[in-house]
């Protein structure tokens, strides 16, 4: 068992943490909070931002996909 640990792919890894994740949601609470709660309150100050950077990409998107119909 512990030498299929050491030799782990990423995939496996990432398995191995979401299954402990699901299986004891106390392991990750609170670096989990603490982390969601900076990405709230960074979102919440760029709101303006992110919300012309979304415009603008799903604009530039249509407007391609638009264009490229055309030809």
């Amino acid at each position: 068992m512990m030498t299929t640990l050491a030799s782990a792919t990423p995939r496996i890894a990432f398995i191995a943490g979401l299954a402990l994740g699901v299986i004891n949601p106390n392991i990750f609470e609170d670096r989990a909070r603490r982390g969601l709660s900076a990405a709230k309150t960074w979102m919440v100050r760029h709101n303006r931002a992110l919300g012309v950077a979304v415009f603008f990409g799903f604009g530039t998107l249509f407007a391609l996909r638009g264009l490229l119909a055309l030809v």
